[in-house]
């Protein structure tokens, strides 16, 4: 789909989006390798659904842009994909030298960060700001704020600076932004970025969230599913971790158990989706339901 084979010391060049965009992956082997094999991105199914999220935009005369949010943004793939498909976009990222990797793509494709389309966040979002121990291992684009997540043999910690999403888009005006789309993956932390981003998330201008879940606490879960029910939120479908539909039989399902959670309030049983939902990890499609159409 995307045909990119790179060299080995090499950037990759991503056609398909509105602008020119290469991608400069550095040393992170086990994404070239499946580069070299593949000749895509591994995580095909969510690049191609930011490509049919992003693609609807009007972004040549829309001012200002879309705003995108990546928050875990990773090596930065789907930032400077979001920017190549036209789009503001706003990342974060604790880890250095994830963070260091985004920085060298955007100057490959002579991008600034004070060129007003991208800005880079070097830490952590979080219920609450503060100085916290972010955990590595031997994949650095595994980093976890639950160092129980990383094989003991692996870990080393450092301390990263985290703030709440709330005080980010209150100080740049993000309540009163077009945000069509916000990705959220923090290796379990997303229960903590949700309750620190509850005012943008009951704001209801993010349109769409993909959230990769991570959250094995079956009552922290339940109570971030909660949040995002009651701002308007629905569960539009399930992904693996690479983005292809997952159990798809079952997604109609979610939301009327969701609903019957609402409606039974602190008696609610726990049900069949909860319990599913707290044993997998999976990538999970809302859709705020102002906008909900089965044809997106």
């Amino acid at each position: 789909m995307y045909n990119m084979m790179p060299d080995r010391d090499g950037p990759v060049n991503v056609p398909h989006c509105h602008r020119p965009m290469r991608w400069l992956w550095g040393s992170d082997l086990i994404r070239w390798v499946h580069i070299m094999e593949q000749g895509e991105y591994y995580e095909r199914g969510l690049t191609s659904l930011f490509h049919r999220l992003l693609s609807s935009n009007d972004t040549n005369t829309t001012r200002p842009p879309p705003l995108v949010l990546d928050i875990g943004m990773n090596v930065g793939w789907f930032s400077l994909y979001s920017r190549a498909h036209g789009h503001e976009v706003a990342s974060f990222e604790p880890n250095p030298t994830m963070f260091l990797r985004m920085c060298e793509s955007l100057e490959y494709n002579n991008w600034r960060e004070d060129d007003g389309w991208i800005s880079l966040w070097n830490y952590g979002l979080g219920s609450t700001p503060g100085v916290f121990n972010l955990t590595l291992g031997k994949n650095p684009g595994a980093s976890s704020f639950h160092e129980e997540n990383l094989a003991p043999e692996h870990r080393r910690t450092m301390p990263v600076r985290v703030a709440t999403l709330d005080s980010i888009a209150m100080m740049r005006g993000w309540l009163d932004r077009r945000i069509p789309l916000a990705k959220v993956d923090v290796e379990g932390f997303e229960d903590q970025v949700i309750e620190g981003g509850k005012r943008l998330i009951l704001n209801g201008n993010v349109e769409n969230i993909i959230m990769e879940n991570g959250n094995k606490n079956i009552t922290t879960l339940g109570l971030m599913l909660d949040t995002l029910y009651d701002a308007g939120y629905r569960l539009k479908e399930i992904l693996t971790v690479n983005g292809d539909p997952y159990h798809e039989d079952w997604w109609h399902t979610f939301n009327p158990a969701l609903e019957e959670r609402r409606k039974a309030g602190e008696a609610a049983a726990v049900s069949d989706q909860l319990a599913f939902l707290a044993k997998v990890t999976c990538n999970i499609w809302w859709q705020h339901k102002r906008i909900a159409s089965d044809d997106v």
